[in-house]
Parts: C-alpha cells; structure tokens; sequence
C-alpha cells in the first residue's frame, strides 16, 4: 500500500509539474501541459484547475501523505549521471557508489538523497528512450537495484529522473507513467 501512495504521489507530482513546467508550443499537442495564457492569472487558474481535477481524476489527497514527512529534511542531494566517471568506472561495469557516499559522508556528513540522472549526454543519439538508458546500464535493473539497496542500508533516498519533453525517441506499449512506475518497482527506488 505504501508503495501505491509513492506512486500515487509522484504521479501527481510529475504531471503538476510537467503541465505548468513548459510552454504547450515548444512540445506542440503533448496534453502533459498547459497552453500559454498571455497573463499570469489566467495560467494560474488553469493551473490550480488541472492540480484539482488530478487529484480527483486519481484519488489523491490534498495534503502530502505523513509517510513523506521526511522530505522538508532533505538537505543534501546528489544529482548521479550514470555515466558519469564519479558513479561508474570509465571502460568498466563497476560502479563506485560506495566510494561516492563515503566521501559524501567525510565532506559534509553524507547525502540525503541521490537523483539517477539517466539521459545526459546520450538521450537522443538513438530511438532509445529515457527508460531503455535505465534498463540498458551495465548490469541492468538488477543491478541498479543493488545500487539502491547500498544507499538505503546507509538511510540514503534514491530517486530517478523522468523527462517529459522525451517525446522524439521510440515510445513505450505504455504510457510514461506506468513504465515510470515500473522503473521504481524495479529497482526499489523512492
């Protein structure tokens, strides 16, 4: 059931700000956002608008679920692109997670949380989309599951990134939000 709210929260949190985050011209027709108003009140009437109907369209409560309390002491996180020679081993399969959270730890008393920044600098390169650089990492899911489970054993949040404008590269059987969710499941991230 907590994992549902988690689910249910970042839905709720990723199309808030996926629909008042960008301009509806830069994407064209994506229904992920709002369509330029010309004046703030108007857009942000639109915008509390869509924040209402999202929460009755999926069951959501108003309020942050008290599971999530712990968020306002979210001081220190570290944003991890994967291919970045900090988090994985340049030429290898190894990565450098722990190395990473210890000096963290001896710099400044360790990270909160991490953010798996997936799509930088390849996104594009190729017909793969956001969540194959997920499931294409050396090692897989699996893998990056092991990863999560090191930073949880030191109280460590792990997060993925979820990019909306990604729709030029090869689409998923579903929609973005269901293989986010899988992504999550998969590898036990928060």
């Amino acid at each position: 059931m907590f994992f549902s709210n988690k689910v249910r929260l970042l839905t709720l949190l990723l199309v808030i700000i996926n629909k008042s985050a960008f301009c509806g011209g830069l994407l064209g027709d994506n229904p992920h956002y709002l369509v330029p108003a010309g004046d703030r009140e108007t857009w942000l009437e639109q915008a509390q608008n869509f924040r209402e109907e999202t929460i009755k369209k999926y069951n959501l409560k108003d309020s942050p679920d008290k599971n999530l309390s712990w968020m306002s002491g979210n001081f220190t996180c570290r944003m991890c692109m994967m291919y970045d020679s900090e988090f994985i081993k340049p030429g290898t399969d190894e990565y450098l997670i722990d190395p990473l959270l210890a000096e963290g730890k001896k710099e400044f008393g360790g990270y909160d949380s991490i953010v798996l920044w997936h799509a930088y600098p390849r996104l594009g390169i190729d017909e793969r989309n956001q969540f194959d650089m997920y499931r294409q990492m050396p090692g897989g899911l699996a893998k990056l599951r092991e990863i999560v489970e090191k930073c949880h054993r030191q109280n460590v949040k792990v997060f993925i990134d979820y990019n909306p404008w990604d729709i030029g590269t090869r689409r998923e059987d579903k929609d973005d939000f269901k293989s986010l969710a899988e992504i999550v499941s998969a590898i036990n991230a928060d």
